[in-house]
């Protein structure tokens, strides 16, 4: 892969206009940050549904925060392209943290309410529940992106279709920047997770496949019979998330009363390097919070130096690891992973919580694709008027993908309004 092409400045149906005060760049960021599909994260689950303390970090402050180690990772890396290139005086590192740090600010902009839950939720339903006569309408490939259904997915098609969907290309961000999002560069039905780590899961839905393969060609992305090679900052993008969720999990189990303060100092202590500065104070909130943010400032450092020794295997796509993995922190990182895990994820409050956001995803879906099916009844012709751009004279797949970009947009108060409404136990 040519990094020329790697950092396309094109945008996605949009000449590109000439704005001293800004790059191109610059303005995708802005376009992220002003959108409305990226403040309605703000109510949407990180890791705790309605988290009883306010410090607790919900999908928008997690963005946030991943943005801008996403920076500092996409810096360095600029830094040593320059190096590399012999191109000391360039602006190639402000420009690779740029990309990066647009791509980490949008990487969960397509996830439903309740976060992986909601995933979950939507594709098992179409895998248990899809009425046949509607299945028998959809091809192999409409039927995966269903029964697969994947945030990652709804994001790419976010950005490029959705988000103001009265202009052609939605946000018209750069190729650049949508090609470092795209964590899966793999259609639905070519998924192979022991392949290569790109196909794990899919990144973009059949309809939107035309576009993705415009942006692949646009920044030259290697193909292979399971889709493409990953754009070589995916894999900064990727890395600043698993920084981030790893290590905050920690402080917000600590503030969740969760972990008690020796456990979570002992776990972000044992993420420093040997030559730390660290003495514990009286105030135990402020030492996990300056644990918190020495631990990211060295695993930024690790993954660095993971890049630039993994660089050649990443360009020509046969490396096919997570550079957290690649830390020499890693085991410390997987030890505190595994007992957050286990302290909040498996703690009955959460448990319960996504259970109760299932059942209303599931049951808001189950009730519009009924109407879908029967659209002639006065109650479901008053189901599909809430549902946005649902158009009756569309196929099948266009219907229904009317109905899970409706749910998908959703923060999680919102769903429980939506789901009250349509089972007439509210007006308002």
């Amino acid at each position: 892969m040519d990094w020329d092409q790697l950092l396309s400045a094109k945008r996605v149906e949009e000449p590109v206009s000439v704005q001293p005060e800004r790059t191109v760049f610059q303005r995708d960021f802005d376009r992220i940050v002003f959108s409305a599909a990226f403040r309605r994260l703000q109510d949407k689950t990180q890791v705790h549904p309605f988290p009883e303390s306010d410090y607790v970090r919900r999908r928008l402050t997690h963005s946030l925060e991943v943005s801008c180690v996403g920076r500092s990772l996409g810096t360095a890396a600029g830094t040593h392209l320059c190096a590399l290139f012999g191109t000391a005086s360039s602006d190639l590192p402000f420009t690779v943290g740029q990309i990066v740090a647009n791509s980490c600010l949008a990487h969960d902009i397509g996830n439903p309410p309740f976060g992986h839950a909601g995933e979950r939720a939507i594709g098992s339903w179409f895998e248990e529940r899809l009425p046949a006569a509607l299945a028998l309408d959809l091809t192999p490939a409409q039927r995966a992106d269903l029964d697969r259904f994947e945030g990652n997915a709804q994001g790419f098609r976010l950005l490029t279709r959705l988000q103001d969907a009265h202009d052609a290309g939605g946000l018209r961000l750069t190729y650049a920047t949508l090609a470092a999002f795209t964590k899966y560069p793999t259609a639905s039905t070519d998924i192979a997770s022991q392949i290569y780590v790109g196909a794990k899961k899919h990144g973009f839905f059949d309809e939107d496949a035309a576009c993705f393969r415009a942006v692949a060609d646009a920044v030259g992305l290697i193909r292979y019979d399971k889709g493409w090679k990953r754009h070589p900052l995916v894999f900064l993008v990727e890395a600043a998330d698993d920084i981030c969720y790893r290590v905050i999990d920690v402080e917000d189990a600590f503030k969740l009363n969760r972990l008690n303060f020796q456990e979570a100092e002992d776990l972000l202590v044992a993420l420093l390097p040997a030559t730390h500065t660290y003495k514990r104070d009286e105030d135990e909130g402020e030492n996990v919070s300056w644990l918190r943010a020495k631990a990211i400032g060295e695993l930024i450092r690790q993954v660095n130096a993971a890049f630039v020794e993994h660089r050649e295997g990443i360009e020509t796509g046969t490396f096919s690891r997570s550079l957290i993995e690649e830390a020499q922190s890693y085991p410390a990182v997987q030890k505190a992973h595994e007992i957050v895990v286990k302290r909040v994820f498996a703690w009955e409050r959460t448990i319960s919580a996504e259970i109760a956001g299932a059942q209303m995803i599931t049951d808001v879906l189950e009730r519009l694709v009924a109407a879908i099916e029967a659209p002639t009844s006065y109650k479901n012709g008053m189901l599909l008027k809430i549902v946005p751009r649902f158009d009756p004279g569309a196929p099948t797949y266009k219907k229904i993908l009317a109905v899970t970009d409706f749910i998908a947009g959703m923060t999680d108060t919102y769903l429980q309004r939506i789901y009250r409404r349509v089972n007439g136990q509210a007006i308002l």
